[in-house]
């Protein structure tokens, strides 16, 4: 992600090949960014009657609604891109199916992100895709995927 774009493989396989023996933990730090957001929204409804303006409590918890789902978007595309790679290197199935559950959990989250977060009052322009529908699609023809 960069200038509200989420760019595709031309920029993760550097990445990709630097780390391949730790993309397990690269998953699990993914899932922490989840849960730290999931955790920033719970804290900050806690505190919704100490804020004056319902107003500016809903666009406040929208922008974290907003920073949830691309956060998730960014976990599946990661997950499912790293684990296909080394799925396609190894040719262990857990990794294969690691990647069809990401590219799943991509398709619902960009689904969401696409049609509901730009409803939501008060958020920021949504980053746009900049290679990783591509990439996805080349998962999803790969694995047979649609």
């Amino acid at each position: 992600m960069r200038d509200d774009k989420i760019r595709g493989s031309e920029r993760l396989l550097p990445i990709y090949k630097e780390c391949k023996n730790e993309i397990d933990l690269m998953r699990r730090e993914k899932e922490e960014a989840v849960k730290i957001v999931q955790q920033m929204i719970e804290i900050f409804q806690s505190a919704e009657q100490a804020i004056e303006t319902p107003k500016l409590y809903q666009y406040a918890l929208n922008s974290l609604k907003y920073e949830l789902s691309l956060v998730k978007l960014v976990k599946y595309f990661t997950t499912a891109y790293f684990y296909w790679l080394h799925w396609k290197e190894t040719g262990e199935e857990k990794e294969e199916v690691i990647a069809r559950e990401n590219i799943e959990k991509w398709a619902e989250e960009w689904n969401y992100y696409q049609n509901e977060i730009p409803k939501l009052e008060g958020v920021a322009s949504l980053f746009r895709d900049d290679g990783m529908v591509k990439t996805i699609r080349e998962i999803q023809h790969s694995l047979g995927v649609w």
